[in-house]
């Protein structure tokens, strides 16, 4: 079952957030990722383009 993201507290969806950008950067792929978390599978491609995009503005 596919999770609806704004259920989930603001402090829960950062994290996992951080840990999906942290597995997609050791190699795993992104679908996979996003299934282990219960999302669709475009929560982990935005969530790894807003971690790219949030780096190279700092």
């Amino acid at each position: 079952m596919k999770r609806d993201g704004r259920s989930l507290a603001h402090n829960t969806l950062e994290e996992m957030r951080i840990l999906a950008v942290q597995r997609m950067a050791e190699g795993e792929h992104p679908n996979d990722v996003a299934a282990s978390f219960g999302m669709h599978r475009s929560w982990a491609y935005k969530a790894r383009h807003l971690s790219e995009h949030c780096q190279a503005g700092s």
